[in-house]
C-alpha cells in the first residue's frame, strides 16, 4: 500500500472526544488517541489541526490547508 501523498490529522484530547461522543466507551477513545498520536511522521506529510476549537476554526483551517496543498 503506499503512502498518501498528504494527512490532515484532526487532533483533539480524550476529555473532548469523550464530551462530543458520548456513546463511546472512554477505554476505546484513550487507546485510539495514543494510537494516533504514536504514529511516527517520518517522510510523511503530515498537517496536525488543533480540533477543539469551535468547528468554524477547524473548517477554516482545513480548507486553508487544502489551499495551500493543491
Amino acid at each position: 500500500i503506499q503512502s498518501p501523498d498528504n494527512i490532515i490529522f484532526l487532533k483533539v484530547s480524550p476529555e473532548v472526544s469523550q464530551q462530543r461522543k458520548p456513546e463511546h466507551r472512554r477505554e476505546m477513545i484513550e487507546e485510539k488517541h495514543s494510537a494516533l498520536s504514536s504514529i511516527p511522521n517520518d517522510g510523511l506529510n503530515l498537517t496536525v489541526i488543533q480540533a477543539e476549537q469551535p468547528l468554524e476554526q477547524v473548517l477554516l483551517q482545513v480548507k486553508s490547508t487544502l489551499w495551500q496543498l493543491f
